[in-house]
């Protein structure tokens, strides 16, 4: 059935999509462009306002979807590694065998099919992520952490990560709604990471295997709100006590904590364009290294600060500025992380940059590990905005447009 006016409507749509992807495939537009463009066109599509045909509005998310997952060069949205990547989708939906394991191996037995995912999701986002947020404090409970939790890691899927959701969009009053909502819903606990003052939604948590504790935390980085989340192999209590001090000491030692599934590792191995092995807040151990030479301490040193005291140290000109301060402060996220290659360019090629007074040399480990913050920085292309590590960075908006574009291939 094709409603009043949809032609024109669904026309409009299709080139609209056919245009955002010419546009990538001739570099005049940036992914984060590209991205960010698609997800307001998800939400277009979705309204329901519009005079889209139910099939009409089926087949244009599908067409959107598949475009975002679409090679183009070396700037396609799959080779990021990044959020709104099909692949999840197709992986959850498949109905080979080999998938089918996997799914079992690594989602809980209550989300084993696609349709289970997108039910829960609904049951506990019912007004979506940023309506969700929107919401008193009386209307949240300890899964609608866990859902927003699901959705973020969906969007932007990982075998290790830290989440942290922009909540700069709510009001004063609304964020401390939210805050109200998790200090009534959740247990303190003990938290090395930020602030420290963690949260814990451990309770009936059965979303990935091996998973047993979603750490919250309300922060605020940099005058910058956020919603801090994190799935963690043991919870802090007295059964998981012993796991979770194994984890921590493995992590100070190593710079990563244990494996809590071997099979979403695998997994993240074999297909690291659909699940990022790793993208944490927390600092590697050989990029703690750079700080600790730079003289900088504290678990919240931005990647511009880190920037800036490298090129100073090393008289190294990002982009042939001498003024490496001036360059930081204006540069954007996917500018500075194109300086620290370079900069890695020429450290390697150097044989070792001096980073410090005391002589201490640049590592190939330190080299590697400013490459993957150099990544991060460039996938979040023209923003500017005070990356700590490798958190994936999200806002309510990208959730529900991610959410719109998973639900769409159900």
């Amino acid at each position: 059935m094709t409603l009043p006016g949809s032609t024109g409507v669904v026309k409009n749509h299709e080139q609209q999509i056919q245009g955002l992807h010419q546009d990538l495939q001739r570099n005049t537009i940036d992914v984060d462009t590209f991205r960010r463009k698609s997800m307001q066109l998800a939400q277009r599509i979705e309204d329901p306002v519009n005079t889209l045909a139910p099939a009409d509005k089926q087949r244009l998310l599908k067409e959107l979807n598949a475009n975002l997952a679409s090679p183009s060069g070396s700037g396609s949205v799959a080779s990021q590694g990044a959020g709104l990547n099909r692949k999840i989708g197709d992986f959850y939906a498949s109905t080979n065998p080999q998938d089918v394991g996997m799914r079992k191996a690594i989602f809980s037995d209550k989300l084993q099919d696609k349709n289970s995912m997108i039910s829960m999701l609904e049951t506990q986002l019912p007004f979506g992520v940023a309506g969700q947020l929107n919401q008193p404090a009386g209307n949240w409970n300890t899964g609608t952490f866990q859902a927003l939790f699901t959705a973020a890691w969906l969007e932007h899927p990982t075998e290790k990560g830290s989440y942290m959701v922009d909540l700069s969009s709510l009001s004063s009053s609304q964020r401390n709604e939210v805050k109200q909502a998790a200090a009534d819903n959740l247990k303190k606990r003990k938290s090395s990471h930020l602030s420290g003052a963690g949260l814990s939604a451990s309770k009936n948590f059965e979303v990935l295997k091996g998973y047993k504790e979603l750490l919250v935390q309300v922060e605020t980085n940099q005058g910058k709100p956020y919603l801090f989340l994190k799935a963690e192999g043991a919870t802090t209590g007295i059964k998981g006590f012993i796991p979770h001090a194994r984890g921590y000491i493995s992590k100070v030692r190593t710079g990563e904590g244990l494996v809590s599934s071997s099979e979403l590792r695998k997994l993240a191995q074999n297909e690291p364009g659909m699940i990022e092995p790793r993208a944490a807040e927390n600092y590697s151990k050989a990029y703690g290294s750079v700080l600790k030479n730079l003289g900088l301490k504290g678990n919240r040193v931005s990647t511009q600060e880190m920037a800036k005291a490298l090129f100073e140290t090393t008289g190294h000109q990002p982009m042939g500025r001498v003024d490496a301060a001036a360059f930081v402060q204006q540069a954007s996220n996917k500018e500075l992380g194109q300086a620290l290659n370079a900069y890695a360019d020429a450290a390697t090629q150097g044989k070792g940059t001096v980073l410090a007074g005391n002589g201490a040399k640049i590592t190939d480990a330190m080299i590697g590990d400013l490459r993957q913050v150099a990544q991060s920085l460039i996938a979040d292309g023209a923003s500017q905005y005070p990356r700590i590590h490798r958190e994936i960075v999200t806002t309510p908006q990208q959730l529900d447009a991610s959410l719109i574009l998973f639900k769409s291939n159900a």
